[in-house]
């Protein structure tokens, strides 16, 4: 039982704070009826922006679709059979809705499941996506010779599909897809060496996101020799850090590099 104190302080946290979160973070710090609930408040400061402060941040259209990075990587659903799979997202879109079929086990993580009005912000998401998919669509209209252009607008149009996918997302129905509200840095309730597979998509560079962290969870979470899925922007405001990220993920595996540009690069890297 929770003193009043506590209560009131729970009942005090922010709309966007999961209440399980709430729950298990409490149960780590082993917070007792004789413990301030400023102790909270404290860990919370110390370790975890807001969800206001990660939706601050400006999003960025993905280049690539999950369909289309597991083509150019020579896979397809099926190579991620009976495979446990983490995704580490940023908004709605990616894993789930290409490998829901055949993966045993899909966990996807991001803080803003936190959120709880999640239709409603998916549904914003999907109407930003659909703009930009019309802006495209102007531009062919009227440079119809520049294949990039038209390029660009189907992938934007399938990770559209992606988006869509979660709009009938039901836990009841959808059994082997969880929604795990964690930061990137601190993935719980996701045991040590559990996972076959992790992807992790547009989120290394973000400017709130501590890649060094990041990069020691999926290492904790990933099983010996399997391996993590990574791609990202490449933009003049992120080489730099791009470069700190790969020689961060040497670290702890094996890399391939398998695309790099100016504006994206895709990497595999095997844990050693």
């Amino acid at each position: 039982m929770w003193d009043a104190e506590i209560e009131r302080y729970i009942e005090s946290l922010p709309s966007w704070i999961h209440p399980a979160l709430v729950q298990a973070t409490l149960k780590k710090i082993q917070i007792s009826t004789k413990t301030n609930s400023e102790i909270v408040l404290n860990w919370w400061k110390r370790n975890q922006p807001s969800l206001e402060e990660i939706k601050k941040i400006p999003q960025r259209a993905p280049s690539n679709s999950i369909k289309s990075l597991l083509s150019f990587l020579w896979l397809d659903k099926n190579d991620f059979t009976w495979k446990n799979v983490l995704d580490l997202g940023w908004w709605f879109w990616w894993v789930a809705a290409n490998l829901e079929e055949t993966a045993w086990y899909i966990t996807v993580v991001d803080p803003v499941f936190w959120e709880k009005n999640l239709k409603k912000l998916l549904v914003e998401n999907i109407s930003s996506q659909e703009r930009a998919i019309n802006s495209r669509e102007e531009l062919i209209k009227n440079n119809s010779n520049i294949p990039k252009i038209t390029k660009n607008s189907i992938e934007t149009e399938l990770v559209l599909d992606e988006m869509k996918w979660w709009l009938n997302y039901n836990p009841i129905n959808n059994k082997n897809i969880e929604r795990n509200a964690s930061f990137w840095e601190k993935i719980d309730w996701v045991m040590d060496k559990s996972q076959d597979y992790v992807f992790c998509n547009y989120v290394l560079t973000k400017e709130i996101v501590k890649f060094e962290e990041v990069i020691k969870e999926i290492y904790r979470v990933l099983k010996n020799w399997w391996q993590l899925i990574y791609s990202d922007n490449i933009l003049d405001e992120d080489e730099e850090k791009n470069k700190k990220i790969i020689e961060e993920l040497t670290k702890y595996f094996e890399i391939e590099i398998k695309h790099k540009d100016k504006s994206k690069i895709i990497i595999i890297c095997t844990k050693k």
